[in-house]
């Protein structure tokens, strides 16, 4: 966990991320950065970076937080700006390397039970509104669903697994978390999630471990044999849709 076993690693974060935002009057690590599975050879670390400006130059901010990325050679960093200022009174509206972002509903529900103040303080953690996980779930499950339809269209033109895996590979993860949330109560890291599908669903063991290898080497998935085939992957996609529709209406019952 980022926030017991690395601080070494937790200093050079505050001190790479002040570097290039001096200004910056928080920083708030969240998500997976902060949970036990996490590892820095394997995960991105998650950091919000909070400014207390107006300033709307979102392309400046954009760049610099390029100039991070890119300068953070002992970590995977994946951050965000968050604009404190009174004209932001939008709190899941960040500012990502690309551009604005506006934060999915699983957003502040993770960012609420899933947070380590590194630096400063955080103005965000006041204006977030408090989000259930029921909530949050039914936020997501269009999003969910519709990159579960769109994984279908692929694996019926695709016949090999790594075009599937390079387009799609986000859209698993959230897949696979959001359906170890709506089973288990809880919000599960992306290997905690894997290990729940395989034990929920044996079959899907090879895809399993093509994404858990994914985690480990992103840029190393040659294809070989054993690989998933695009037939798996279209009954993965059925058994996911079968099970997230039983798990909203059950969520829905009660």
């Amino acid at each position: 966990m980022l926030s017991t076993s690395n601080e070494d690693l937790k200093a050079q974060l505050v001190a790479q991320c002040l570097e290039i935002f001096p200004e910056a009057q928080g920083l708030l690590l969240w998500g997976g950065s902060v949970t036990p599975d996490f590892s820095p050879e394997v995960n991105d670390i998650d950091v919000i970076i909070e400014i207390d400006t107006d300033f709307t130059h979102e392309v400046v901010l954009a760049e610099r937080l390029k100039t991070l990325v890119q300068g953070c050679t002992f970590c995977r960093l994946d951050p965000f700006v968050y604009l404190t200022g009174s004209a932001h009174e939008e709190p899941l509206e960040f500012i990502a390397p690309f551009g604005f972002y506006k934060a999915n509903p699983f957003i502040p529900y993770l960012i609420q039970n899933q947070h380590e103040l590194i630096y400063g303080q955080s103005r965000l953690l006041k204006k977030l509104p408090v989000v259930t996980l029921s909530q949050a779930l039914f936020g997501i499950l269009p999003q969910v669903m519709g990159a579960l339809k769109r994984l279908r269209m692929d694996a019926q033109v695709e016949q090999t697994w790594l075009p599937l895996l390079s387009k799609h590979k986000s859209y698993f993860f959230v897949i696979v978390r959001t359906y170890f949330a709506f089973e288990q109560g809880g919000v599960g890291s992306k290997q905690e999630s894997l290990r729940f599908l395989a034990k929920k669903f044996p079959k899907y063991g090879s895809i399993v471990d093509r994404l858990n290898a994914s985690l480990q080497s992103p840029s190393a998935q040659p294809e070989t044999s054993d690989e998933p085939s695009a037939e798996l992957v279209l009954e993965f996609v059925r058994d996911m849709e079968t099970s997230l529709q039983a798990a909203k209406q059950r969520e829905t019952v009660h």
